[in-house]
């Protein structure tokens, strides 16, 4: 058993805010896509936005991430998802590729400031239309529990 193996056992649960903040800091928010163009964040702020910050060396973040694949494939069309990594597009691409997975990633260029801030990774938020933080979770995650879905029926129903 792979330790990414162990770790999902370990997954943690989700609980949506109920007291939904502002968020603060959207103008610190800058990444590089795929091809190497620089984004701010407030350019995705037309409809909800999922954020997670991860690393391809992170075993929590690894074990994840096929949660998250299947979240993206499910949603993707109604939320934009961001994976920011402070890692290289090309070491990214490469962890992408070897795990046929086909979620959009995104390398950090600046650091984050307010809401977007995060000591621990996985980070991950889920940003309303409305600029509110529907939800914010440091650990990895069970993205396909039914909480997490109904949270996300609720979100991109909103847009």
């Amino acid at each position: 058993m792979t330790y990414a193996s162990k770790v999902r056992m370990y997954l943690t649960p989700v609980e949506e805010k109920e007291n939904k903040t502002s968020v603060s800091g959207v103008q610190t928010v800058s990444f590089a896509d795929a091809q190497g163009n620089r984004h701010d964040l407030k350019e995705y702020l037309d409809k909800p936005v999922f954020i997670n910050y991860w690393a391809t060396w992170c075993p929590p973040c690894r074990a994840e991430m096929p949660t998250l694949e299947k979240l993206y494939q499910q949603y993707g069309d109604d939320i934009h998802f961001l994976f920011i990594s402070n890692q290289s597009l090309s070491k990214q691409r490469d962890f992408i590729r070897e795990n046929d997975y086909d979620i959009p990633f995104y390398q950090l260029v600046s650091r984050p400031g307010g809401t977007f801030q995060y000591s621990a990774l996985p980070t991950s938020l889920i940003i309303s239309k409305d600029d509110k933080v529907v939800l914010r979770k440091e650990g990895a995650v069970n993205w396909q529990s039914k909480q997490v879905r109904a949270i996300f029926d609720r979100v991109a129903a909103s847009d």
